[in-house]
């Protein structure tokens, strides 16, 4: 990725000392925020990204792809998990075969070249994914409905 566009890796919370990549880190471009507790303060530093990337080989949910989705980020994930539930390729984000993320790269430079306007179109489809499928009143629906199934006589 280096070499053939400058580019900055942003790793928001912490990482373990045998995480490191050797070497030093201002000249490889890498920044760590450690842990970062105020929902705000991810926000801002996710507004710094171009994009977002989440290549598991194996999640859940993650949450760290909903705030960055929620933030307008564009998103590069892995079809592992529960992230194929998030990313509809093409519309939302861009899903990357597991057995392919070797491809990482090649996927942000496409994302990077893409038009601004397609890349501001699938950000937009983002968040409003996000709004409309996990807000908290969303949220506050879905558990209510839950309970009311399993206990028959809820509220």
């Amino acid at each position: 990725m280096q070499k053939v566009r400058p580019a900055c890796l942003l790793i928001i919370g912490d990482v373990r000392p045998s995480e490191l990549p050797p070497g030093n880190l201002e000249e490889q471009r890498i920044l760590i925020t450690g842990q970062l507790t105020a929902p705000a303060e991810v926000n801002a530093h996710l507004q710094l990204c171009d994009v977002y990337l989440q290549p598991s080989l194996w999640d859940g949910m993650p949450n760290a792809l909903l705030e960055a989705m929620s933030a307008g980020c564009g998103c590069i994930g892995s079809d592992a998990g529960g992230i194929p539930e998030i990313i509809e390729p093409g519309v939302n984000g861009i899903l990357l075969p597991r057995w392919q993320l070797h491809r990482l790269g090649e996927a942000v430079l496409e994302w990077l070249d893409a038009a601004p306007e397609h890349r501001e179109g699938i950000q937009r489809a983002a968040r409003a994914h996000m709004l409309e499928e996990f807000s908290l009143e969303c949220e506050r629906r879905q558990l209510q409905a839950l309970l009311e199934r399993l206990i028959p006589s809820w509220p």
